[in-house]
């Protein structure tokens, strides 16, 4: 085997505790959220908004029947949608894979 096939990444013990530790750090800060439905305010024409329903930001659950004229009310009908979407006792969840 020689030289070239070998990676070139060498991490110091201090590089691999300040790792750890700023993961331990993010971690503890917040709930993980991974995988939860988010609302999403989109235009629906020309001064229309309507709102989705995404997982994972590009995954979409659900989208507004209806255009509003304005982003507060698309937003006010979208959080009402996604209150009755993460009520449901069917939603499933996903856990984060951790290394």
């Amino acid at each position: 085997m020689s030289s070239f096939d070998k990676p070139r990444r060498y991490f110091t013990e201090a590089a691999r505790i300040a790792a750890q530790a700023a993961r331990a750090a993010k971690a503890a800060s917040a709930p993980d959220t991974f995988g939860l439905p988010e609302l999403f305010i989109i235009s629906a024409g020309a001064q229309t908004y309507t709102w989705e329903l995404r997982r994972f930001g590009g995954l979409v659950l659900q989208r507004g029947a209806e255009p509003f004229p304005s982003q507060a009310l698309a937003r006010a009908d979208g959080e009402a949608a996604l209150a009755a979407l993460c009520a449901s006792p069917d939603l499933p969840t996903f856990k984060r894979s951790l290394r």
